[in-house]
C-alpha cells in the first residue's frame, strides 16, 4: 500500500529529515531524504493602517464601509476577526458594529471584501469604538482593524473639528449617564428621575474652542451637518442652524462666527469659523494682568428627522480668549 508523508512545519524555514524504511523479510533498507520549506501566511490589509471611520449615523440607521483582505500566499488562508476590547453596546446588548464575513477562507492571490456595518440605536457624546484582530494561524505580521463611529438622535448635528475641542474630550467616558434611555423616552425619564429619585439629568458636554494666548488671530472651527438617511422608515429632509449669542458678549464683539446661520441638505456639511478680536491695549508697561474672556454660544438646530417627543436640539459652544490688560 502507498505510504503518505505529510509536511506540517511549525514556522518559517527549510526543514530536512531522512526517513529509513526497513524490510526485514527482504533484508533491505531504504533511506529517503525529505525536504520542505515552511512559509508564513502573507495577508495584506486595505486600508493599510486598519483605521475605519464609519462617520456619523442616525439612531436606528446605519453606515457601512469595506475592508479588503488580500492573500499573497500560495495556499488558502483562513482568517477570523477577534475583538480586542469591550465595545459600548446597543440597548439590546449587541455590538453596533458587524463584520460580514467575520471569518472565511481566502484563496491564493485573491482578495476578499469584508463589509463593516455601524448600526447604533442611541446617541452619546463619545465615539462608539472597537478594535478587531485579524487572526491568521502562524502569521508573521499581526493586523488590527480600528472601528469608530458616532451616533446622533437627530438628523442635524454639530461637532468640533479639532480633537481637543470636541465635546467628547470635555467629559471622560466613565461619566456616561447611568440612566440613559432611548431619545423618544428621554423627556418622561427626566421627569421621573427628578420626581422619584431627586436626580438631575446628566449635562451634555459642550464643544470648547480656546483661542491660543500667544496667537489670538488664530481661528477655530466646528462642523454642522445633516445626515444622509439609509433607513426608509426614517423620514428626514434638509435642516437649518443658527448661532445664538449672549446679548452682553454680542455687544462687546470680541467673538464672531461665519456663517452664523444657514441651510444644510442631507449628506452635506458646513464649516463654521470662529474668530477672536480682543481690544487693543496700547501700553502695558511690562505688566501682564490680563484675563480670559469666556462666553457660551448656542447652535440651534432645526429641521430634518427627529424622534417624537424629543427635546429641541441646541449644541452649546464654549468660547474663550485671553485679553491682555
Amino acid at each position: 500500500p502507498p505510504i503518505v508523508v505529510q509536511f506540517a512545519p511549525s514556522g518559517q524555514g527549510v526543514r530536512q529529515e531522512t526517513v529509513t524504511f526497513k524490510a526485514g523479510n527482504l533484508g533491505r533498507t531504504v533511506r529517503i531524504a525529505l525536504r520542505g520549506e515552511g512559509v508564513s501566511p502573507v495577508l495584506a490589509l486595505s486600508p493599510d493602517d486598519g483605521v475605519i471611520d464609519l462617520g456619523h449615523a442616525l439612531e436606528g440607521d446605519e453606515t457601512s464601509s469595506i475592508v479588503t483582505l488580500h492573500n499573497s500566499s500560495v495556499f488558502p488562508l483562513r482568517y477570523t476577526l477577534e475583538p480586542l476590547d469591550d465595545v459600548h453596546t446597543n440597548f439590546n446588548n449587541q455590538s453596533p458594529f458587524s463584520c460580514i464575513p467575520s471569518e472565511a477562507d481566502i484563496q491564493p492571490g485573491k482578495d476578499l471584501e469584508v463589509k463593516i456595518k455601524f448600526q447604533p440605536d442611541h446617541e452619546r457624546p463619545w465615539l462608539f469604538h472597537q478594535n478587531l484582530r485579524v487572526q491568521v494561524p502562524n502569521q508573521v505580521k499581526e493586523h488590527t482593524i480600528y472601528l469608530s463611529g458616532r451616533c446622533h438622535a437627530r438628523q442635524m448635528y454639530a461637532v468640533g473639528d479639532d480633537l481637543d475641542s470636541d465635546a467628547a474630550r470635555q467629559v471622560p467616558e466613565s461619566m456616561e449617564d447611568p440612566f440613559m434611555v432611548p431619545t423618544a423616552l428621554k423627556s418622561s425619564a427626566v421627569e421621573a428621575q427628578q420626581s422619584l429619585l431627586g436626580v438631575s439629568p446628566a449635562v451634555t458636554p459642550e464643544i470648547k474652542l480656546t483661542f491660543p494666548r500667544d496667537d489670538p488671530d488664530a481661528t477655530r472651527t466646528i462642523t454642522v451637518g445633516c445626515l444622509e438617511i439609509a433607513n426608509p422608515d426614517l423620514k428626514g429632509g434638509p435642516g437649518t442652524y443658527e448661532l445664538e449669542w449672549e446679548p452682553e458678549m454680542a455687544k462687546l464683539g470680541y467673538f464672531s462666527a461665519t456663517p452664523d446661520k444657514g441651510n444644510v441638505a442631507p449628506g452635506n456639511t458646513v464649516q463654521v469659523t470662529f474668530s477672536f478680536s480682543p481690544p487693543v491695549i496700547e501700553e502695558t508697561y511690562g505688566l501682564d494682568v490680563g484675563q480670559w474672556s469666556r462666553t457660551v454660544v448656542k447652535c440651534n438646530l432645526k429641521g430634518g428627522y427627529a424622534p417624537e417627543e424629543s427635546p429641541e436640539a441646541a449644541v452649546r459652544i464654549l468660547l474663550e480668549g485671553y485679553i491682555p490688560v
